[in-house]
C-alpha cells in the first residue's frame, strides 16, 4: 500500500470538515475556508457547495455535493449500509471532475471513485482513482508517517 496523502478532518457546526491535506512528503495543503465534506444530518437530496482555495500558492476551487441515496456497498472490508455522495468540481472550464463517495455511519469513507479530465500546460489529461476500505480500526496519529514528517517540520521553528 502506498500513502499518497492524508486528510485531516474536524467536526464543527454539525458537519465533518477538511481543513488540511498532508502530502506523502509531509507538506501541508490547507483548504481556506475548511471544506465541509459531510453534514452530520444527512438525507437524500441534501446539497451544498464549497468555494475556497487549496494549497500554497492558493489554487481556487469550487465543489458541489449532493447526497444521492442510502444503500449497500460491498468493499474488501465487508458490506456496509452507507450514504452515497456525489461531488462535482466546478472550478474552471479546463477541469472536469466527478467523484462518488460512500460513507458508512460509525466507519467513515468506505469507497471512493473519481474521474478527472482536464488540461495542464495545454496538454489533456485523464486521472481515474478507485479506492475501497480493506480494514478499519483506530490508529494513533503518531503512527502515520506523513503526520510524523509534518510534526517534525512544525517543530523546526522551536
Amino acid at each position: 500500500m502506498r500513502i499518497v496523502e492524508t486528510a485531516v478532518l474536524a467536526t464543527r457546526r454539525a458537519a465533518l470538515y477538511q481543513p488540511l491535506v498532508i502530502t506523502r512528503d509531509g507538506q501541508p495543503r490547507p483548504r481556506q475556508p475548511p471544506e465541509p465534506l459531510l453534514p452530520l444530518d444527512l438525507q437524500v437530496g441534501l446539497a451544498w457547495e464549497w468555494q475556497g482555495t487549496l494549497g500554497q500558492p492558493p489554487e481556487p476551487r469550487h465543489h458541489r455535493y449532493i447526497v444521492a441515496n442510502w444503500g449497500r456497498v460491498l468493499v474488501p472490508a465487508g458490506e456496509f449500509e452507507a450514504w452515497r455522495v456525489l461531488v462535482s468540481e466546478l472550478t474552471e472550464p479546463t477541469l472536469l471532475a466527478h467523484v462518488e463517495r460512500w460513507y458508512a455511519p460509525g466507519i467513515g469513507l468506505v469507497r471512493e471513485r473519481s474521474l478527472i479530465l482536464g488540461q495542464r500546460e495545454g496538454q489533456p489529461f485523464r486521472f481515474a482513482l478507485s479506492r475501497a476500505l480493506r480494514e478499519y480500526g483506530r490508529r494513533p496519529v503518531q503512527d502515520l508517517s506523513c503526520c510524523q514528517r509534518l510534526a517534525a517540520r512544525l517543530g523546526e521553528g522551536d
